[in-house]
């Protein structure tokens, strides 16, 4: 689950009871790290790839709802497990970004003589 408040609603609590699931969350404010946000961005893409190319500038309900299935057709196996084994990695950047930050903050706070 990816915080969605939708999917924390009685009805979906119920669902996810009735077949004894964990509710897995992931922080809201790290798209880097949620598995949801990346799987979409992939099928994105593939989605305003394809209008890109065939120049669709507007279309009908029909017609979009066609391509927005086969945009999650062209989505593979493959392509999943791409996203899920560069988690690490996502996780590592993230890490080694907020140690940077950490770093700068009390070398910041050390040189305003508040240090003691």
């Amino acid at each position: 689950m990816d915080n969605d408040p939708s999917q924390q609603g009685r009805v979906a609590t119920r669902a996810l009871e009735s077949i004894k699931a964990e509710l897995l969350e992931i922080c809201p404010c790290s798209p880097d790290i949620n598995f949801t946000e990346n799987a979409f961005n992939l099928f994105n893409r593939s989605l305003r790839g394809e209008a890109v190319a065939k120049n669709i500038t507007s279309e009908n309900f029909e017609p979009f709802s066609e391509r927005v299935s086969q945009a999650f057709e062209r989505i593979s196996v493959n392509d999943i497990d791409k996203i899920i084994s560069s988690m690490n990695n996502r996780i590592e950047a993230i890490l080694t970004i907020l140690h940077s930050l950490l770093v700068m903050v009390h070398k910041a706070y050390r040189s305003s003589n508040k240090w003691k």
